[in-house]
């Protein structure tokens, strides 16, 4: 980087006045100007430099073994405070005229922040202890605390009326503190991850997708899982799972705190496991294994069940088993360190303390003494794949028996994803220099790739996935072709890489078809910087980009359906609208509802014969009866007005279902009631005598009340009446 300078220009002439020289490599650096003067600090230099030219500038040093680590001025010109690493703070009055300071020192780590009240009576100071100190400028021994802040403190800052103290901690949040040291409210978007420890992981969980609230579950503040909603970005709820207070760092030693390393999600959203550790290399090594049950009535997740040391060493891998025949029930499988896979289940815990379901292990499984890594499900859920070293084994979820084992070559397994759809016979494996897709129908290789990825993950919606390398490129591809659909590199700024990315279902199926593979789901990832970034198409930032609703209504909603009841009762004869009313193969639900009773409980065939053979045809009333009238009317009746602008003609925004289709009616064609009626074209309506008009009612309630084209036993009771009286 260039050096840098800070120029002081006279507003007057216009000309410099004075300067100040900033290596970058002199860190930290900072700036801080006031009514009277700005200082600057670099590294163990500290510099003022005043307005009035024929002041002269004022120079220190921090001392032996310290450096300046935060400055700032204190309004009107009352004062110069800065902070050094040992978590010192130094005050000096009057910095240009006298040498006089005072030492403020209560922090253990570097001062990070320092601010002063708007008279300049109070400071408050702030470092990696995550607490507020508030000092009094005149008393250097009186001071305030506010403890148990989540996370170091960056910045502060104070209200002009002295009422409200703005504090910015390093997970992205601001907290609002009153003038007696009390938070009241809070502002968090995305918690960010604290890694004060070299070589720990930002988001060692991943991100996990959570079906009830809609949201992606990742690691936020240390021990922390955060639910972030994508559709509203915003934050949803902090979720405490290791349930410990954070340890701050000391000064020449790293302290290591519990975090949770492994994170997955049932299907349905009821159940959550998390995997938490701790290794300090030291002591002994920590790891807990939680299932969460989701609580309704508190709408957040409740620790069920706490299991130590599920494995010998760390887990590598948590799944649970995919939605099969039978959604109620649950399969779970853990890899570790100890060469082993194991299967968890629920059970009926007998235990007199407790009551309910309690998660208990299964099964064991491992293979010839290789690490396992990787896991993942078939997608009826049939078949576990389990990676240990080269090698990939299939094996079978209900007696955990081993089907067989696939070996390319001696590279290391990584991950493992099955296919889904047209796609479910391939099976994709990564390892340090190849992806690999199998074919699970000839137990060969169906290609393969040197391409090495570093993530791969799979789209619940389609058969696509998304591997990600580690020069910030990524593929998407379908398993049964080589040829990725999409691919596009440099996709991080420089310096940064992809931690962890998801295929996230979108609320609404993309009506843009340019790119099948992200209609119904769209790819998100996050970087080593902490940002969550997704991929779109140039359509969709279109605000007036339209989206097909997956509605399974007959026809659109209608601001005048809307006020109308589902069912309602006319004397007047209906009238059959012309639209089409036919849609896929007929007879289809009544063949199935016939299928499904057992054949000993069927009555006999001519009972239900009739019924069955009207729903293969299509009926369609005329509609060209007369209305009956109840009372003796005139024989001729005046023309029955129509308003043309009435709420029968109102439309709606909302598209229409693609696989339906409406005519249009005609000219005479009146809508009444939310009825489609036709315009008699003669001047009266005929009268209708009462004996016909008594013959048709008895007629009607003979007809079967079920609706057309479908077919149930229910029915069979109308229809014994109508063969009793043929007979």
């Amino acid at each position: 980087m260039k050096d840098l300078q800070l120029w002081l220009y006279s507003g007057k002439s216009g000309k410099a006045v004075s300067n100040i020289y900033v290596n970058p490599d002199d860190k930290p650096h900072s700036v801080s100007v006031c009514d009277q003067f700005v200082a600057a600090i670099k590294h163990d230099r500290l510099t003022a430099i005043a307005f009035d030219k024929n002041i002269k500038k004022y120079s220190t040093l921090a001392g032996p073994g310290r450096w300046w680590t935060v400055i700032t001025c204190a309004p009107e010109a009352k004062g110069l405070a800065a902070g050094d690493n040992t978590g010192r703070i130094v005050f000096w009055p009057q910095p240009f005229f006298s040498q006089a300071r005072s030492v403020f020192h209560w922090h253990t780590l570097p001062v990070l922040a320092i601010t002063f009240s708007a008279s300049g009576s109070y400071m408050y100071s702030g470092g990696g202890e995550g607490v507020m100190v508030r000092w009094n400028v005149e008393v250097s021994n009186v001071r305030n605390f506010l403890p148990r802040l989540p996370a170091p403190i960056l910045h502060l800052n104070v209200s002009p009326d002295n009422q409200h103290v703005a504090i910015a901690t390093q997970d992205n949040g601001v907290q609002l503190a009153d003038s007696q040291n009390r938070v009241t409210s809070m502002i968090q978007k995305m918690s960010w991850g604290l890694t004060p420890v070299e070589g720990t992981a930002l988001v060692p969980a991943g991100l996990v997708w959570d079906p009830l609230s809609r949201s992606i579950v990742l690691n936020g503040r240390p021990g922390h899982l955060q639910f972030f909603n994508t559709d509203d970005n915003k934050l949803l709820y902090n979720l405490d799972i290791t349930g410990q207070n954070y340890l701050t760092q000391e000064r020449h030693k790293d302290i290591i705190n519990a975090e949770v390393t492994q994170v997955a999600v049932s299907h349905d959203g009821k159940w959550m496991v998390t995997v938490e550790t701790r290794d300090d290399h030291e002591t002994f090594f920590e790891t807990l294994l939680k299932f969460w049950q989701y609580k309704f009535n508190a709408r957040q997740f409740s620790l069920n069940t706490c299991i130590q040391l599920p494995h010998k060493g760390q887990v590598n891998a948590v799944k649970f088993q995919p939605a099969g025949t039978m959604p109620d029930q649950y399969l779970l499988v853990t890899t570790g360190a100890d060469c082993k896979f194991r299967t968890w289940v629920p059970s009926v815990s007998d235990s007199i303390h407790s009551e309910g379901l309690r998660w208990t292990c299964d099964s064991v499984g491992q293979y010839r003494m290789q690490p396992a890594h990787g896991a993942g499900f078939s997608a009826d859920g049939s078949v576990l794949g389990v990676t240990f070293g080269p090698s990939i084994t299939l094996w079978d979820t209900e007696t955990t028996q081993l089907i067989t084992s696939l070996t390319r070559d001696n590279s290391t397994l990584r991950a493992v994803e099955f296919g889904s759809r047209e796609c479910c016979h391939l099976v994709v494996t990564t390892g340090d220099s190849h992806l690999i897709v199998w074919n699970l129908l000839s137990l060969r290789v169906a290609w393969s790739l040197p391409l090495g990825p570093s993530l791969l993950c799979s789209d619940p919606l389609s058969s696509h996935m998304a591997a990600f390398t580690p020069d910030s490129s990524v593929f998407v591809f379908s398993p049964s072709d080589p040829n990725p659909v999409y691919e596009r590199h440099n996709l991080c700024s420089p310096g940064t890489s992809v931690l962890a990315a998801i295929f996230v279902p979108r609320s609404h199926v993309l009506a843009d078809t340019s790119a099948p593979w992200c209609s119904h789901s769209q790819l998100h990832f996050i970087d080593s910087c902490q940002e969550l970034q997704y991929l779109e198409l140039e359509s969709e930032q279109d605000p007036e980009q339209s989206y097909v609703q997956s509605s399974s209504l007959v026809a659109p909603v209608t601001p005048f359906s809307i006020l109308t009841a589902r069912q309602s009762s006319s004397a007047v004869d209906r009238l059959q609208a012309s639209r089409h009313e036919q849609f896929g193969t007929a007879g289809d639900s009544a063949v199935r509802k016939l299928l499904r009773n057992p054949a000993h409980t069927m009555p006999h065939i001519h009972l239900f014969c009739k019924s069955f053979m009207k729903s293969l045809s299509v009926s369609r009333e005329t509609g060209d009866e007369k209305r009956p009238n109840d009372e003796e009317e005139p024989e001729e009746v005046q023309k029955m007005d129509v308003d043309e602008d009435s709420d029968a003609s109102v439309k709606t925004d909302e598209p229409a279902s693609p696989t339906k289709s409406y005519h249009k009616t005609s000219s005479n064609d009146v809508n009444v009631n939310g009825e489609e009626w036709k315009k008699s074209p003669k001047k009266g309506i005929k009268e209708v005598p009462l004996k016909a008009k008594q013959r048709r009612r008895s007629t009607k309630e003979r007809k079967s009340p079920t609706k057309k084209n479908s077919f149930s036993f229910d029915d069979l009771d109308t229809d014994w009446l109508s063969i009793e009286d043929d007979r």
